[in-house]
């Protein structure tokens, strides 16, 4: 059920249990007459991100990058290929909001491409806080402190009915725009899911929202679509030269280490990930299951 419509089901449920497992201990009865079984809190190896673009393809025009110039009225084709507007990015993101209105606090912010319940996640990973002082200071380091001054101008796309990314770009927008108020403007414009994810593999989005579903349990299934250059996120996002072979080095590295030499590979490509803020690490929800 996705969570948009769970206030729909939620009164029919008669047992609910706190987790994966039917234990009589986790047992709560929610209305006697109901007739659904709910198992909440069931812990997920999926997640939500945003991902920048480090250089945008302009062939033929593209109407997501305003006049394609950083002259107010768009942005330039490496516009995140600027450190500081990534950072910047991720400090004006409001995760606290995005977790209790689109999850229902059923999520935990992530704290680089590694999820948690693998080696190489840290609960005590630096993170971007939701920090509007920060990102003011980030937006005025950009581009050498001309970006403060000239401003900016982007959409932001979201496949129409998934509420999950039309939210996440909504709370951009809203935080970005209110740290310089006319000069600072984002859209947000929903699109067909054919057209949401053409753009996004042709590399036309400036920043896109996607999610990962891993294919087996173990770290590298992470690393490797975020990181790595044949990467299914990093190739969209055309990462510069030396950041990529810095990745590739590290993913090709720590899939041959076990044990102890494995973990702290995975925490350094982690940290790596995060310092570089090559994406927005947004959620790592909770799954329900209703039956």
């Amino acid at each position: 059920v996705p969570r948009q419509y769970i206030s729909q089901i939620d009164p029919s449920v008669a047992e609910r249990y706190e987790g994966g497992m039917a234990d009589p201990a986790a047992l709560t009865i929610d209305n006697a007459d109901g007739f659904a079984r709910l198992f909440k809190n069931i812990p997920s190896a999926d997640s939500v991100d945003a991902f920048f673009t480090f250089q945008v393809d302009t062939e033929g025009g593209n109407p997501f990058m305003g006049s394609g110039r950083l002259d107010g009225l768009g942005i330039p084709p490496d516009f995140f290929a600027d450190e500081h507007v990534r950072k910047a990015f991720s400090y004006a993101f409001d995760y606290e909001t995005f977790i209790e209105d689109v999850f229902l606090g059923e999520a935990t912010q992530r704290t680089g491409p590694i999820i948690s319940g693998h080696i190489g996640y840290s609960p005590d990973q630096f993170v971007y806080p939701f920090d509007m002082a920060r990102a003011e200071e980030e937006f005025r380091l950009a581009f050498d402190g001309e970006l403060w001054d000239t401003g900016f101008f982007m959409t932001l796309l979201y496949n129409s009915g998934n509420e999950q990314r039309k939210v996440a770009a909504q709370i951009l927008e809203e935080g970005i725009e209110s740290l310089n108020p006319g000069k600072f403007l984002i859209t947000v414009q929903g699109v067909t899911r054919r057209t949401y994810i053409t753009q996004i593999i042709q590399s036309r989005l400036p920043l896109f929202f996607l999610g990962w579903i891993e294919d087996y349990h173990h770290p590298h299934n992470w690393a490797t679509p975020y990181v790595a250059s044949t990467g299914t996120f990093a190739a969209w996002q055309s990462f510069p030269e030396d950041l990529s072979a810095q990745f590739d080095s590290l993913v090709q590295e720590c899939v041959t280490l076990l044990g102890e030499d494995a973990r702290v590979c995975y925490e350094k490509l982690q940290r790596t990930a995060m310092e570089n803020a090559v994406d927005i690490f947004l959620v790592q929800a909770l799954g329900r299951h209703y039956e």
